[in-house]
Formats: C-alpha cells, structure tokens, sequence
C-alpha cells in the first residue's frame, strides 16, 4: 500500500513483496485496466491469460487451450491489486501493473506479462 504522504518518518521503513518509489498504475488500476489478454513465459512454455469482464480467468498453453487451469475461479479488485480466487487451491494469486503494458505477478515466480493486442 502506498506510505501515507503526511507521516513522518522515524526509523527503518520495512516492506514486504513489490518496494515501488512511484505511483501510478500499482496502486490505482481500474478493472478495465487488466481486462484483456495476458502473455508471459514460465518453464519454457508460453502462456496467455485472459480476465475477462464478467470476471472469468481464462488460460492457454503453447497455443492450445489450458482448460483444467481456473475451473471456478473469479477475479476481483482491491485497492489497484488484481486477486484471483482459485478454489482447488483454496487460494488468491495476486497481481499489479507497472504500466499499461505490463503485469507483475505478485504472489507466483512468473515473469512478467505483457498486454496482448484484443483478437
């Protein structure tokens, strides 16, 4: 979350996760900012993720749709932060933008995702 602009500091601010010194996008995304297609790599095979508007999560692997990924989950909103519920893992993944461009995972070991143009 964002240092609050009026607090004075006194000691050692400590930090967890992403440390961003600017604001923008990581902490004032809209929905309609992640809406859209998503493509990055992990373990050698390319991926694309699509959030949908009714608040699917769609995934394909290597060209072929990954259908046993995000059965039942949803995404919302909280605060700029993009949360998936994945309920076979009874878990959230966590994601932000560094810019319009760009998809951080925030809680998983991805690289970076890059806004794909709509099909």
């Amino acid at each position: 979350k964002p240092y609050p602009r009026a607090a004075a500091i006194t000691g050692p601010v400590q930090s967890q996760g992403i440390l961003q010194f600017e604001e923008g996008l990581a902490t004032k995304a809209t929905e309609k900012d992640f809406i859209g297609r998503w493509g990055y790599h992990f373990l050698g095979s390319r991926y694309i993720r699509e959030f949908h508007a009714d608040g699917r999560v769609t995934l394909t692997k290597d060209g072929a749709p990954y259908e046993e990924a995000f059965v039942g989950s949803r995404w919302s909103m909280d605060e700029g932060v993009l949360k998936v519920w994945i309920p076979e893992q009874n878990a959230f993944e966590n994601h932000v933008l560094r810019d319009e461009d760009t998809l951080i995972f925030t809680s998983n070991p991805y690289d970076n995702a890059a806004k794909l143009p709509e099909e």
